[in-house]
């Protein structure tokens, strides 16, 4: 790990004090690529796919992240609609419907990462490309426009129009990886 973040020539406090973002950015790279060299996403990784791991007992080897990102992207896609359904329609029972799905997309947003992450790493053996980078830009923040629906559906309600906007923009971040996901499986490679 240490090999790694040496060879940038920086650490990240004198990265910070050269105030450039390009030398920030290449610390954190090379941190976050220290991080799957140092195991835990391995390990992990391995009890799923490795030689004897669970998707090896049943002979499947296809990535899952596939399968689960669909249950995150549609839920929030439902979620978003119900809302504005129901504010252009005057049915604020569609307001309790979408944030009940908008739980399920929260519980299902961390497989979904997990697995987008060992995925990365089984797969495409953690390549580093313009369509990984905006994934891993975009997922994180899907994750607080997550909770910022769940916690402005609490504090302001449903009906809130804070709440309205965190639907959109969570609509749209899904949208975007959707976009970067394509790329990756349709032939633009990571």
């Amino acid at each position: 790990m240490r090999e790694n973040l040496t060879a940038v020539g920086l650490s990240l406090t004198e990265a910070r004090d050269e105030g450039t973002i390009a030398d920030i950015m290449n610390w954190l790279y090379a941190y976050f690529l220290a991080s799957f060299e140092s195991g835990i996403v391995n390990t992990v990784a391995n009890l799923f796919y490795g030689p004897h791991g669970l998707f090896h007992l049943f002979r499947y080897d296809h990535p899952v992240h596939p399968l689960l990102v669909h249950i995150t992207i549609g839920s929030v896609t439902v979620a978003f609609l119900l809302v504005y359904v129901g504010w252009i329609f005057k049915k604020p029972a569609l307001y309790t419907s979408a944030r009940h799905v908008i739980v399920i997309s929260f519980v299902a947003y961390f497989f979904t990462a997990a697995f987008g992450l060992m995925d990365w790493q089984h797969v495409y053996q953690h390549a580093w490309g313009p369509n990984i980078e905006m994934k891993l830009i975009f997922a994180p923040l899907l994750f607080l426009w997550l909770l910022g629906i769940i916690i402005s559906n609490r504090r302001a309600g449903p009906g809130s129009l804070l709440s309205k906007i965190f639907y959109l923009v969570a609509f749209l971040n899904v949208v975007v990886l959707g976009f970067f996901g394509g790329n990756i499986v349709y032939g633009r490679g990571v």
